[in-house]
């Protein structure tokens, strides 16, 4: 029996088409660029349902790493109840995926307490924090005071460029700013 060439070339072109066609078609471990709009929307909804009250929900990091021969990304979810408070909760919620999908790791509390620099060393971080410091850190209490004296006042937060924040709490045509090292320290007041 004689076997054509070429029907045994056309053979071995068919046999690794499908095996290219089988190998794209697998999933991916975890990329950044395999993450699909749909798998960060559904995280942040997961997050919005375990943390009803939220006022803010945000990816703030995805990082790929791997473990044991596979890869996968860990997504930092950003949960905020209270931003307008002078006592903001920061919760960070960290999501393993694809392994976990939608089950994230037990949340981390950033803020407590509502004090900031209890232990004296501190570095204001995160929004909330500043928040925190602006009405409670040594030399805040003119702040402390608008904020307890006026109807609903309300926080706009910003980082600056030397490392620093700008706090400003609204209550109507009022307002008071307080500038903050991200040491706490009060830079300055208007």
């Amino acid at each position: 029996m004689k076997v054509n060439p070429v029907a045994v070339l056309i053979a071995i072109i068919i046999f690794f088409a499908i095996v290219l066609l089988a190998y794209n078609a697998m999933p991916r471990q975890g990329s950044q660029a395999d993450m699909k709009l749909s798998d960060r929307q559904a995280i942040l909804d997961d997050a919005r349902i375990k943390f009803p009250d939220a006022d803010m929900v945000d990816i703030v990091n995805i990082t790929e790493t791997s473990e044991a021969g596979s890869s996968y990304l860990i997504v930092k979810v950003r949960v905020t109840e209270g931003f307008s408070s002078t006592c903001p909760k920061r919760y960070h919620l960290q999501y393993f995926y694809p392994q976990q999908k939608f089950e994230p790791s037990k949340p981390e509390l950033v803020t407590k307490d509502c004090s900031m620099c209890g232990d004296g060393n501190c570095i204001v971080a995160f929004e909330e924090e500043a928040i925190i410091a602006s009405v409670n850190a040594p030399g805040t209490e003119e702040v402390g005071d608008f904020v307890d004296s006026k109807p609903n006042p309300v926080p706009s937060v910003a980082p600056l460029e030397n490392n620093s924040w700008s706090v400003t709490w609204r209550s109507g045509s009022e307002k008071v700013t307080v500038i903050l090292s991200n040491r706490g320290e009060v830079l300055s007041i208007s």
